[in-house]
């Protein structure tokens, strides 16, 4: 498809971006779609590549919110999960076989200073979220100022917003008429 597409466009069949657009159509979802596979995204993070694309993902999220732009490779900053990947005790109010479910879910993840990040270990979510306070990131700000506590629901309410300003991000405006090349 794609390459059919790029024939059309070197060729001058194609010369509005609504006609490459309306030919990718089939294989973007709508904003509901969208939203709807986003709020249940889950990667685990063990692997590299996938802890990758959650770093990106929520460092363009947080750029949308903040407007700051960073560096989302730097190993100056780290991806902290809320609910550990190797919970304690602690974390015993939720279920075992759900804690396996929800600690790679979006809505459980979220940037961090790495020195931070690595005083926090898997501590419980109040030191957790004095933590989350000082951050210079604003969606992890978010999460102290909005969550007096954290389990399933705030998980998923938490990706559900997730997905609303992720669907702002990567929208493909369908109603442009401009031309391609001039």
């Amino acid at each position: 498809m794609y390459n059919d597409i790029a024939l059309k466009v070197s060729t001058g069949s194609y010369v509005r971006i609504t006609d490459v657009i309306g030919a990718l159509r089939e294989v973007y979802p709508d904003d509901m779609q969208f939203k709807a596979a986003f709020s249940e995204k889950e990667l685990c993070t063990t692997n590299s590549r996938n802890k990758k694309v959650v770093r990106y993902i929520l460092f363009e999220i947080e750029r949308q919110q903040s407007g700051q732009d960073f560096d989302f490779e730097s190993a100056t900053y780290s991806l902290e999960h809320i609910l550990p990947e190797h919970p304690s005790e602690i974390w015993s109010y939720i279920e075992e076989s759900k804690q396996d479910r929800l600690m790679y879910r979006l809505g459980n993840m979220t940037p961090l200073e790495a020195n931070r990040n690595r005083a926090l270990g898997n501590g419980d979510y109040a030191s957790k979220r004095l933590v989350y306070q000082q951050s210079i990131f604003q969606i992890t700000n978010a999460v102290a100022e909005h969550y007096d506590h954290w389990d399933e629901q705030k998980i998923e309410a938490r990706q559900k917003q997730l997905a609303t300003v992720a669907s702002g991000i990567w929208k493909i405006d369908y109603t442009r008429r401009t031309p391609l090349f001039k």
